[in-house]
């Protein structure tokens, strides 16, 4: 068993990245999906600074660097001793630089923020507006952050060196296409995006990668690339060159294979995210607001309601629509497995080489969030081993020179995916939700 794991931490702009790995003491990043909402990403690492070549204003290599105008690249490469596959984990911009010196020990520690976080602050325009051509959620999400005609003028975009900075959505499934009433004024395009466009499809939204002109797939300088999955929910794209591509992770007692192990699992009810009661109402002319009650939960459970007042719905027939996905999808508890932790060395002490790829892609930002996965434990009591179906939700990853650690959030596939004919795992009648 040879599979290993390295780190490597980027600091720059196109063409000029400075690889800070050596003074790397340790790293941090966790990001999460949200219904309905972009999702967000966060990292922190710690640096050596004992020959003082970090601190601003003392003369060392980099005591003028601009920290705030620089991309921060985390990636992960994985081998089992003959392939490797190296795998971007998080891609963002620096918010804190903080400088900590006793007079024996030096240390920089920089957070930072997924390449979004800015952007989504930009002032919307003042006006409501019509997006034409019935775009899908994606195209509506695009468009405010590249513009349209004079009402949405968009936003714009850190260069980090480049020369045409564009909002990529590469899409997870197939979108559904409809027209948009954008609702504008006084508010950021974070707000319009996350309060008026992807809750209409309970879309899934992340930012994944960022890339320049000259690097692989590029097509823009840079690309930001946002993974965007449709209110069909389940991944069902064929491209596997940026992995996109579904993939069904299985953790288990005991490996074999492409399996994963697991450290520690913790199983509970979902009751804090139940839904069964859903509001819509759009911002054009006559609306009116749409309600939806999925009345045997609320029978069971009391109204767990959500509500949005400035949809970016055409007619009331979408807020409709939106209301009724709210209100169903989410309207059961369901006990399973939550939490799975994982470390690097357990993989490399329990795993078949075969499973380096499959370690990978739970690391890769692109397909580490929002895939099945299948996990097998033994509770208390029981003679035989249970089996869950989650999605993978969100994820915190700590990595040192020792070892790496992750923490997957899981939420149950029988409410975040779509029934799929003929699937094992999504194809379960009176389990797995129809649409």
């Amino acid at each position: 068993m040879t599979i290993s794991t390295s780190w490597t931490v980027l600091i720059g702009t196109k063409g000029s990245f400075t690889d800070f790995s050596n003074r790397t003491m340790g790293l941090s990043v966790t990001q999460t999906l949200q219904r309905g909402a972009l999702g967000t990403g966060t990292a922190s690492f710690m640096l050596r600074n004992n020959d003082g070549e970090l601190t601003p204003r003392g003369g060392g290599t980099y005591d003028d660097v601009d920290w705030f105008s620089q991309l921060v690249r985390i990636k992960a490469t994985v081998t089992d001793g003959t392939s490797s596959e190296t795998v971007p984990v998080f891609t963002g911009t620096i918010e804190k630089f903080d400088l900590q010196d006793d007079g024996t020990t030096s240390t920089v520690t920089i957070d930072c923020l997924d390449f979004m976080a800015i952007s989504g602050r930009s002032p919307a325009a003042d006006l409501g507006a019509y997006i034409p051509s019935n775009p899908s959620a994606s195209g509506a999400f695009r468009i405010m952050y590249q513009g349209s005609g004079s009402l949405i003028p968009g936003v714009d975009l850190a260069l980090f060196g480049g020369t045409e900075a564009r909002v990529l959505t590469p899409a997870l499934n197939t979108p559904t296409l409809q027209q948009y009433y954008i609702p504008l004024g006084n508010v950021t395009v974070g707000e319009v995006v996350n309060n008026s466009i992807l809750p209409v499809g309970i879309c899934h939204v992340w930012p994944t990668d960022l890339r320049f002109s000259g690097e692989p797939d590029a097509i823009y300088d840079p690309d930001y690339l946002v993974y965007f999955s449709d209110s069909d929910m389940n991944r069902t794209s064929s491209s596997t060159s940026d992995k996109r591509a579904p993939i069904t992770f299985e953790f288990v007692e005991n490996p074999t294979g492409t399996e994963l192990p697991r450290n520690t699992i913790r199983t509970g009810y979902n009751f804090k995210e139940m839904r069964n009661y859903a509001t819509f109402e759009g911002t054009f002319s006559g609306a009116t607001k749409q309600e939806v009650s999925s009345s045997s939960s609320v029978e069971k459970y009391g109204q767990s309601a959500v509500g949005f007042r400035a949809a970016a719905t055409y007619t009331d027939a979408q807020s409709l629509q939106a209301a009724t996905r709210w209100a169903n999808r989410f309207n059961d508890v369901t006990y399973s497995a939550d939490r799975i932790t994982l470390q690097a060395s357990t993989v490399t002490g329990q795993c078949d080489d075969a499973a380096y790829e499959s370690f990978a892609d739970l690391l890769d930002i692109r397909s580490g969030l929002w895939n099945v996965a299948t996990v097998e434990y033994t509770p208390t009591g029981s003679a035989t081993a249970l089996t869950d179906a989650t999605v993978i939700y969100g994820r915190t990853i700590n990595a040192t020179p020792l070892d790496t650690t992750i923490s997957c959030e899981l939420v149950p596939a029988a409410n975040y995916q779509t029934f799929q004919l003929n699937s094992d795992i999504l194809g379960v009648l009176n389990t797995n939700r129809l649409g």
